[in-house]
């Protein structure tokens, strides 16, 4: 945790030295150094979480989650603000908001690390080899449907902006659709926690993909800014729902502790841009995501029934 924190505050300051034209300086501090501490930090945090917490573990899953949720409202309006501000330009504003994050990443960090010791947890017995992974039906049926829902839930980081411009939305009002749907998927991240417990997390990642296909096909007839925010809203809660879940839809198929889950996050949105052409015709991407993200709830929803229908056979190897 330590070592891609201090990878993280580096970097964020190196991205305020980089000059106009210098792509090399941007991608090396933003996209390589930035990009391998978030991916560093991912597992160990969310691993704390699942083994400091056994009675409230949704809760904690789900607060934790909002957190980025909260962060995406705060940054682009606070940058966007310190850019505009001709007194700070973009190298200071860099430098500030630099500053709040290390200073966030540090008492994050020392939180997590000087926590009461993790409760012993039992292990099943078995097979615990990479190759068993892909022999575990129910996990790979669900691993399909995370490799189908990015292709949905990243639409809206992607091109929420540009489809709102494209739809004559004045650029001042465009610019916080992004935060609006933030702000939607902090609703539905902490609201999706008082779901009842005995609910499942495959169960509402699967109703969750869902909502959310039904809610971007509305996409298509949304012409007005106010039919944008109506629209971004009710994906947001659904956006946040599943991803107030997905660690633990992915941790409730960890017989042992080496499972882990594939995401095409460098596939969907350059493909999304492919549907969506020069000319800017919505329909391809829109439909494709949505399509896809239902597709997601269908391979989700035969993972837990394989799952439920393992449950005798996994007890007797407990």
């Amino acid at each position: 945790m330590w070592s891609s924190a201090a990878l993280f505050i580096l970097s964020n300051f190196m991205l305020s030295i980089t000059r106009q034209n210098q792509y090399y300086a941007v991608l090396l501090s933003q996209g390589i150094g930035m990009g391998t501490a978030l991916g560093l930090s991912w597992t160990p945090m969310f691993g704390m979480i699942g083994h400091r917490f056994r009675r409230h573990r949704d809760l904690a899953f789900g607060l934790t989650a909002s957190g980025a949720a909260f962060g995406a409202i705060v940054h682009p309006i606070m940058l966007d603000r310190l850019f505009s501000n001709p007194n700070i330009g973009f190298h200071n504003a860099v430098r500030i908001n630099a500053g709040m994050n290390a200073i966030l990443v540090v008492v994050g960090t020392v939180l997590m690390t000087h926590a009461s010791p993790p409760q012993k947890i039992a292990v099943v017995r078995g097979d615990m080899s990479l190759l068993h992974l892909f022999k575990d039906l129910p996990y790979v049926l669900f691993n399909f449907g995370l490799l189908c829902t990015q292709f949905g839930f990243l639409f809206p980081f992607a091109y929420l902006q540009l489809f709102s411009r494209t739809r004559g939305i004045p650029v001042k009002e465009a610019f916080y659709t992004l935060s609006i749907f933030n702000a939607a998927a902090v609703v539905g991240r902490l609201g999706s926690i008082s779901l009842p417990k005995r609910m499942h997390a495959v169960e509402i990642s699967c109703l969750a993909s869902l909502g959310f296909s039904a809610c971007m096909f509305a996409y298509i007839s949304a012409q007005r800014f106010v039919d944008v925010v109506v629209v971004t809203s009710l994906v947001g809660i659904f956006s946040g729902a599943y991803f107030s879940y997905f660690v633990n839809s992915v941790a409730s198929f960890a017989r042992t502790r080496a499972y882990v889950s594939f995401n095409p996050h460098l596939v969907a949105p350059p493909l999304l841009g492919l549907l969506l052409t020069k000319n800017f015709i919505w329909e391809g991407p829109i439909v494709f995501a949505s399509l896809m993200t239902m597709l997601s709830a269908g391979f989700f929803a035969l993972s837990r029934a394989f799952q439920i229908r393992n449950l005798p056979r996994l007890e007797k190897m407990s």
